[in-house]
This record gives C-alpha cells, sequence and structure tokens, in this order.
C-alpha cells in the first residue's frame, strides 16, 4: 500500500469515528436508558429460570471463591461431606451377619488422613517440635513419623547422598536406610528428576533436625500414643511392639478408639500368635473378616473411583477366608465379629477422608 493510500485510509476512518462519537453523544442518556432496561429484562428473565442453588452448592461456591493463590487449595464442602439427608443416609452401611443380622457402621473424618506430610513437618521441625512439648498429640506423632522416615530413608551424609543419587542413574534404584543395610527399592517407571528432587528435600529436612534429637521417634510416638492418638498406637503396636503383649494392648485400644486398621493388624497377630501364650486362628478369622467388610465399605463410600484393585484384594481375602473355613467355624467367626462390632460404639474413622 502506497503512503497516500494509508493517508487516506486514516483520514477516512478518522472522519468515521468523530461523526460516530457525535450521534453517541447527542444520544448518550437515550441510549444508556435503553441499556438500563436491557438489563433489566435479562436480570428478571434469569431470576426466574434459575433453579434454586441447593445448601452443598452454595457452600461449594463460597470455598472456591475464598481461595486466593496464597491460600492452600481446600476441597470444596459439598465433596468433602454431602449435606443432604439422602446422601447422609446411605453413608451408613450394614455389615451382615448370621440370620440375617446387620450392624451398621458410622464412618467419620479421620484423625489423621489430613494431616501435613512428613516432608512439610521436617521443614517446620522447630514449629512443631514446640506444640509437641506443649503436649498436642498430632504434633507427637507428625515428628514420630518424620523421625522414623529420617531413620529409614534419609543418608547419613551429603557424600552418601551423591553416591546414591549417582547409583539411582545407574541402576534405576534408589537405596534406602541411613547406612545402607536396608534393601534397594526399584523405581517403577518414576521420575528421576523428581526423585533426586525428593530424595534431596528429604535429606536437606532431616539433616535440619539436630543429630542428638533425629532418634527420638519411638519417645515422640510413645507420648503420642498415651495421649490416646489413635494413629501413633497403631504405627507403635504393629511396628515398634511387634512380637510382644503390649503391641496387642495398643492395637486393640486404637481399635476401641474407632481405628479399623487396627484389625488388620490385630488379625495377624493372633494368627501368628506372636507374643501370645498361643495363636487363635478363630479369633485371627474374626478380625479378618470384619477389616476387609469395612474397609470394603469404606472404599465404596470414600475411596478412589479406580480402586478396582484394592477391591479385588479385600473381596480375595474374604473368599479364600469362607472357602478355607468349615460352616459351624464359620459360624463362630460371625458371632466373634459381630460382638466385636457392637461392643465398638466408636466404630469407625475412615481410611479415606
Amino acid at each position: 500500500m502506497s503512503t497516500l493510500v494509508g493517508n487516506k485510509t486514516v483520514e477516512y476512518f478518522a472522519k468515521g469515528g468523530q461523526n460516530i462519537y457525535r450521534v453517541v453523544r447527542r444520544n448518550l442518556r437515550v441510549i444508556a436508558a435503553a441499556f438500563a432496561i436491557a438489563i433489566a429484562s435479562v436480570a428478571a428473565l434469569l431470576i426466574e429460570r434459575q433453579p434454586a442453588i441447593p445448601v452443598s452448592e452454595s457452600q461449594r461456591l463460597v470455598a472456591i471463591s475464598e481461595e486466593t493463590e496464597d491460600a492452600p487449595k481446600r476441597v470444596p464442602v459439598a465433596e468433602a461431606m454431602p449435606a443432604s439427608d439422602e446422601v447422609q443416609a446411605a453413608e451408613s452401611p450394614r455389615i451382615l451377619f448370621r440370620d440375617g443380622r446387620s450392624v451398621a457402621i458410622n464412618f467419620r473424618a479421620s484423625s489423621v488422613q489430613n494431616l501435613i506430610s512428613p516432608y512439610e513437618m521436617l521443614l517446620n521441625y522447630n514449629h512443631f517440635k514446640s506444640l509437641a512439648e506443649a503436649g498436642d498429640a498430632d504434633a507427637q506423632y507428625l515428628i514420630a513419623r518424620a523421625l522414623e522416615v529420617c531413620r529409614w530413608s534419609a543418608p547419613a551424609s551429603r557424600e552418601q547422598l551423591e553416591e546414591s543419587i549417582a547409583t539411582m542413574y545407574e541402576t534405576l534404584r534408589l537405596p534406602s536406610g541411613r547406612n545402607g543395610e536396608y534393601a534397594w527399592v526399584l523405581m517403577d517407571g518414576e521420575n528421576l528428576e523428581e526423585a533426586e528432587a525428593s530424595a534431596r528435600q528429604k535429606a536437606e529436612g532431616c539433616w535440619n533436625i539436630p543429630e542428638a534429637e533425629r532418634d527420638n521417634d519411638f519417645d515422640w510416638l510413645s507420648k503420642a500414643a498415651a495421649n490416646s492418638h489413635v494413629g501413633a498406637l497403631v504405627v507403635l503396636g504393629d511396628r515398634y511392639q511387634s512380637g510382644t503383649a503390649a503391641a496387642t494392648q495398643s492395637l486393640d485400644r486404637a481399635w476401641r478408639l474407632g481405628s479399623f486398621g487396627a484389625l488388620g493388624v490385630l488379625a495377624n497377630v493372633y494368627k501368628s500368635g506372636e507374643g501370645l501364650e498361643a495363636s487363635d486362628q478363630l479369633l485371627s478369622a474374626a478380625y479378618t473378616y470384619l477389616y476387609s467388610h469395612i474397609y470394603l465399605e469404606d472404599l465404596e463410600l470414600h475411596g478412589p473411583i479406580n480402586g478396582d484393585l484394592l477391591r479385588a484384594v479385600f473381596q480375595g481375602r474374604l473368599d479364600e477366608l469362607t472357602s478355607s473355613l468349615q460352616p459351624n467355624q464359620m459360624d463362630k467367626v460371625l458371632d466373634l465379629a459381630q460382638k466385636m462390632l457392637l461392643e465398638n460404639p466408636r466404630c469407625c474413622e475412615s481410611n479415606f477422608y
């Protein structure tokens, strides 16, 4: 395009713009009035046709609108805890026993599921330590779990960390254990760069803790258990007291406080007889039966959508249990399981929310 044509084109559009401006200015009040009437009409139509927003959806919108870039993302209320009576009624499953008898289960939010991860705790160790020293059971439990991670996973030195990472890239395996005394863990499709970043973050967090305090996981876990922390009782009985009579006591107490996960560990304890005078296969079967059924109900209500593998595992346990027992033995197992459930009004904390 030539300069002359370009100038004429600009002049043409400039004059056109001036004419439009004059028309709008002369009729500004009329245009504004017409625009206001149109807006009001559309709003009235939307209000008339828009269905009422349910309470749960209103809560969801409020939860979303309150999020900021600085604030942590929250699960919308409507998704975390359905508010309608119909949904709540559906969240009281029943476990069937003999002769058509059944017992309802009332799930509640887990006392440990939504706590921060051990890695986050490591970065704020001093803060949580002050809370733990003041008697906060959650803080005591978190410190214990974080120190346990350091004990089993973090390298003892920066040199060992670099050697581990170099070996990881060569073998696609990441060593665990402070001094390399534990088995190597196969990295199944894990991104190497992400694994390296995680290993460095974990190591830095553990090194942030004074060396004299890094082996205090059992002490903090014992304090949390003494404060009736359900998660602490299960971990204490499962790993730290394994093979002793104290393990059974801790796990039984955790179950009575609402942790059905303790049932799975108790099933193994009574099957092996470790720490007991003798094994009890029927009692072990009763624990397995109750644990598996509660887990399946929890998975159905609150578990991940792609929980088919977990569902198959626990259903397989029940099928194996049923096929391995005589009818009279199965009757005793059902009676024991029903008695356990009826005697525990605090069952159960969900594993998934």
